[in-house]
């Protein structure tokens, strides 16, 4: 599409394919001053008019024209700029302009509003310091006098407990725990087990490993080895539990490291003097090494591979 008219300066609206005059009653202009497309009216807004009124001289001294309401009115009543100029728009004019653009233009609005305050925020905030400096007393007496009451220092208490949101989950936690259903559910999972089973599979969650180790596969691995540790095959007892340990820790690194699987998982004697305790995070040849001996080593590792081999799919 060519341009009808080229002696006049336009620009073509990229989504309706107009020429329109290239002025800021049809295009928004960034601060590089050129104009943005689409025009307004494919952003869903209205064309802007503008005139080019003169302000008209005034006789009586201190007094000025407005250019939109077309009014003689005193000087007081327009805003003034560092220059000494004074706006060619009385302070009313200006507020309902600026009420009509906010309902035109909300967005637009919003954004610029956004990003003076950003810009202004460390000049507001020195300001507010300098002040408070300056005014130190009566910053003082007003909080003397409006926080004195017990009732003040109560609310300023609960709005600060609100606002803490470590306060608010441990709060949360101790109402949450003492439930009774809670209580019954948390000794039921200790009683099963599956309150280990969730333990370690939210510690594989956290590190991005798989963690698809279920009660059915803990149940297998108590069978197979007759309810005793998987290498020193100690039962249950007063001193002791069984614990799900992870063959090849978590620690290790999560390059090659199963996670949390059936693979992974053996029973250990955990209490005095238990295997869980001495194996903790070690690697299991260098800790039965040290523990059993080369030679017992090579036989509990095999022990432990053969399960592994007898559960692991096809």
């Amino acid at each position: 599409m060519c341009d009808p008219t080229p002696d006049t300066p336009k620009k073509q609206c990229k989504k309706c394919k107009r020429w329109l005059a290239e002025d800021k009653a049809h295009f928004f202009y960034g601060k590089s001053g050129i104009p943005y497309s689409p025009c307004k009216e494919c952003r869903g807004l209205a064309f802007t008019v503008t005139t080019n009124k003169k302000r008209k001289a005034s006789t009586r001294e201190g007094y000025a024209w407005c250019t939109q309401c077309d009014l003689e009115l005193e000087i007081t009543k327009f805003t003034a700029y560092k220059n000494g100029k004074i706006d060619s728009r009385c302070r009313s004019c200006r507020q309902i302009n600026k009420k009509n653009r906010r309902l035109q233009q909300p967005d637009i609005v919003r954004m610029e509003d956004k990003l003076l305050r950003e810009r202004r925020r460390d000049k507001r905030t020195e300001e507010i310091r300098l002040w408070r400096e300056k005014n130190r007393e009566h910053v003082i007496s007003y909080h003397k006098k409006h926080n004195a009451t017990p009732e003040r220092r109560a609310q300023k208490k609960a709005r600060r407990q609100r606002s803490d949101v470590q306060y608010q989950m441990r709060m949360y936690g101790q109402e949450y725990s003492r439930r009774p259903d809670v209580v019954l559910r948390r000794k039921e999972r200790n009683r099963t087990g599956i309150g280990k089973i969730i333990k370690q599979r939210y510690r594989a969650r956290q590190l991005s490993l798989p963690h698809n180790f279920s009660k059915h596969d803990w149940d297998i691995a108590l069978h197979y080895f007759g309810n005793c540790c998987a290498v020193c095959g100690r039962p249950r007892g007063l001193w002791h539990t069984l614990a799900a340990d992870h063959w090849i820790p978590l620690s290790a690194g999560i390059e090659g490291n199963p996670g949390t699987v059936a693979i992974n998982i053996v029973p250990l004697c955990h209490g005095r003097d238990g295997c869980n305790n001495s194996k903790s995070d070690k690697m299991p040849m260098d800790w039965l090494t040290q523990r059993f001996g080369t030679r017992q080593a090579k036989v509990i590792s095999n022990r432990i591979e053969s399960f592994f081999k007898s559960i692991r799919p096809n």
